[in-house]
């Protein structure tokens, strides 16, 4: 069987990397006559296939599988978003499969446009982490590692709010985003200690999280929410919000609190602790390994 992957970032060549592993003929981001099925990871990924391949589609019997990240619902009706998310809809229903990452997502394309789907490509790249780990790194007590774009779902505000006139010592790594100014500002009048780390390669990224006493990821929405797995992988206490897809993934075995509640945070810092083996044994099914066996079995159901 030929497959291709289709992705804007590693992320979604994770699966096939694992795939030519055990024999499968894997291309990435280009297709042939002979390829059998095509995946394409996202919203934007589509959009590229598309503009490459639909002159020529009738050259090809690829089936087309889509993987879907997230629907942020609220920009479904925006001016600038509306016309892209009609386009990505009528794509999706044209589909010959559609896979999402988490039940939440499925949930979601069903409630909001019909469509039916099944989470399969839950994963983290679990053993990318394993490889990089450092050996006898000390943590350091009161340090927090933060992770993600600085936009407005991400509620860095509200881990920032929580964090007021503590001793905790904020590291939010970032590149940045529309809410960086405010979050600034807010820490500064807050009397927070945040350093903001830009262009921060994997590696250092881990070592950050190795360090930390506690990871925090404070967002009031995500597809499926890689960074508090990361966490557990570095042995580092994640403290999570506790919307659909946190509680779908790790269900009561972290620290979790009341979204977009800044008390309930700061109550938790106080008390967060986990048994870091059922934390770990709870998302074994997303783990490289066993997303890819799932993914096999499918392919071989066909």
């Amino acid at each position: 069987m030929k497959l291709s992957f289709w992705s804007e970032n590693n992320y979604g060549k994770i699966i096939g990397k694992a795939l030519s592993k055990r024999g499968y003929e894997i291309e990435f981001d280009k297709i042939t006559k002979e390829t059998d099925i095509t995946f394409l990871f996202g919203a934007m990924t589509p959009f590229r296939f598309w503009n490459m391949q639909y002159n020529r589609r009738n050259m090809y019997k690829t089936k087309i599988t889509y993987i879907v990240f997230d629907i942020p619902e609220w920009r479904l009706e925006t001016t600038k978003f509306k016309r892209f998310y009609n386009e990505y809809k009528q794509m999706l229903t044209l589909a010959d499969y559609v896979f999402t990452i988490s039940q939440t997502v499925t949930n979601d394309l069903k409630r909001l446009w019909n469509i039916d789907s099944k989470p399969l490509f839950h994963v983290f790249d679990n053993e990318t982490i394993e490889n990089q780990l450092s050996d006898n790194i000390k943590k350091n007590p009161g340090q927090i590692v933060a992770i993600g774009h600085m936009k407005c779902h991400k509620r860095f505000d509200i881990l920032i709010c929580a964090l007021r006139d503590s001793k905790f010592k904020l590291k939010i790594i970032s590149n940045g985003g529309e809410e960086e100014k405010k979050i600034i500002e807010l820490a500064k009048n807050l009397n927070v200690d945040l350093q903001i780390l830009k262009n921060v390669g994997d590696p250092e990224k881990l070592l950050i999280m190795q360090e930390s006493e506690f990871c925090v990821h404070p967002s009031e929405f995500e597809g499926l929410s890689i960074v508090p797995k990361e966490a557990l992988w570095c042995n580092t206490v994640p403290i999570i919000s506790d919307i659909p897809v946190h509680l779908e993934m790790h269900g009561n075995t972290l620290p979790t609190f009341k979204t977009n509640d800044a008390n309930d945070l700061r109550r938790v810092l106080l008390e967060g602790e986990i048994d870091f083996d059922i934390a770990k044994n709870k998302i074994q099914k997303c783990t490289v390994q066993a997303v890819t066996d799932d993914v096999e079995k499918w392919l071989k159901s066909l």
